[in-house]
């Protein structure tokens, strides 16, 4: 993709929901910022990759048809709705063919490990074509609407367009510990069942720190772990005893075994934000 900026019309819209755009007065000055004026409104776009541009589309130009020729699946615009009053969506200038799927996957991965929050982007419009495109058909939106929302700040699309170009310089074909902690990461966005989401996160650790299984296996996570991320003793001890904790709780999880349920969100949370640590220094 050049870096020139984007002109005439997208020819892809892609919704990303539990994403919501900061604009502080501060900000106002940023060069990178394109406002277009519109019903006395201003909808404003802001560069993000190159060739791309985020911003968001107003429900009245939805159900005008007047931002757009595209017909959007009123179930999702419909759900979101309900909360807010645009869609946040990434609009993409040029035509990538078949590897524009793999390019949105790697955008909202970025997002995800730069910080937390629950976004995702699993429905791509396409003007030309007039049909939606559905990145996974196995995808129920329901299930995570209206959680942990990601907010995102423009000055902070330096740092997400760096983790971004790490992230398509990386074979992971090669690298496949790291496919498969990112897959599991992923699959995590999406599932409501906490006790689901842990054993996702820990099939991540267990690819990135672990050769073979064995009776320590909890050890040897919250060694490797704490040795990667932890900057002080009491930092590494602390990841130390949290993983090799949560690592019987997998096991417990795994074999059907009675939980307490009572501290799991909180359980979860923690044990994504070590797994989504570990894979960006991993990059």
């Amino acid at each position: 993709m050049s870096n020139h900026e984007p002109h005439g019309s997208p020819k892809y819209f892609c919704p990303i929901f539990n994403f919501e755009i900061i604009e502080k007065e501060e900000e106002s000055a940023e060069p990178s910022r394109i406002r277009i004026v519109e019903d006395k409104k201003p909808i404003t776009r802001f560069k993000f990759l190159a060739n791309t541009t985020v911003c968001g589309i107003r429900k009245k130009d939805l159900q005008s048809n007047a931002f757009t020729n595209m017909i959007f699946d009123e179930h999702v615009a419909g759900a979101f709705y309900k909360k807010y009053e645009d869609i946040p969506v990434i609009e993409f200038y040029d035509d990538s063919g078949d590897e524009f799927a793999p390019l949105v996957e790697n955008i909202v991965f970025a997002l995800r490990l730069f910080k937390e929050g629950d976004v995702f982007c699993k429905v791509i419009w396409a003007e030309n074509h007039c049909h939606q495109i559905v990145l996974n058909p196995f995808y129920e939106l329901p299930s995570t609407i209206h959680r942990k929302i990601y907010p995102f700040r423009i000055k902070e699309i330096d740092q997400i367009r760096e983790i971004f170009e790490k992230i398509i310089k990386t074979d992971f074909d090669r690298r496949r510990p790291l496919k498969i902690a990112r897959d599991r990461l992923n699959r995590s966005y999406g599932k409501s069942m906490y006790d689901e989401k842990i054993v996702d996160f820990m099939i991540g650790f267990e690819a990135l720190f672990l050769r073979e299984s064995s009776t320590c296996s909890g050890q040897i996570i919250g060694t490797g772990c704490s040795t990667l991320l932890g900057k002080t003793d009491k930092e590494r001890i602390e990841i130390y005893d949290f993983l090799k904790k949560t690592y019987k709780l997998r096991n417990e999880i795994v074999h059907g075994s009675a939980i307490d349920y009572s501290r799991i969100s909180e359980t979860a949370l923690k044990l994504k934000e070590l797994l989504r640590k570990s894979i960006l220094i991993l990059l």
